[in-house]
């Protein structure tokens, strides 16, 4: 068993700056998101090829080297689906503070304030590209974040989720 530490190590650090590189590109920008295709398409190639080689070294009797192939095909799964989760959570988190600031400034009514206010709950590392857009007059507002190359609103007094477009911060924006 001691011949196969400094192997262990190996493929358990790889697997760990992997991991972290993903959990890293969870914020759902453009380019985030092409990671995230990237990534998960090159943690299909590598759990298809190290499955396969596992269970031929399975079929040979190789037992130790089938337990690395298995690791590497299960490390690949772990860090497809950290990507992906990683970006669902920061989304859905985005929205829910957004559909609540949303109904606390549209519970007082104008004049609305200036600025987005303040997180009160959970770290702004949570949340993805988002932002607030008021009018002059301070009697419509709307609250927005970005996934990927689409941008979605919800405007005061709808209250409904919208699409916008690419780039979007606001109706007085240049977008896409």
């Amino acid at each position: 068993m001691r011949r196969h530490i400094i192997g262990s190590v190996v493929l358990g650090v790889t697997a760990a700056v992997f991991a972290l590189n993903a959990w890293m590109h969870t914020f759902a920008t453009i380019q985030d998101k092409g990671y995230q295709i990237g990534n998960v398409f090159i943690c299909a190639v590598v759990f298809i090829v190290a499955f396969i080689d596992g269970v031929i070294e399975g079929i040979m009797r190789r037992v130790e080297t089938r337990s690395y192939f298995m690791a590497t095909a299960l490390a690949a799964v772990l860090v497809a689906a950290i990507s992906i989760v990683g970006t669902r959570y920061r989304i859905n988190a985005t929205k829910h503070y957004l559909a609540k600031t949303y109904a606390t400034l549209a519970a007082n009514g104008p004049p609305f304030p200036s600025e987005l206010p303040d997180l009160v709950h959970g770290t702004s590392i949570d949340l993805i590209s988002h932002g607030y857009w008021v009018a002059e007059d301070r009697k419509l507002f709307e609250v927005y974040y970005h996934d990927g190359s689409d941008s979605f609103t919800k405007v005061y007094p709808t209250g409904q989720w919208d699409w916008r477009s690419n780039k979007y911060a606001g109706p007085d924006s240049e977008h896409e």
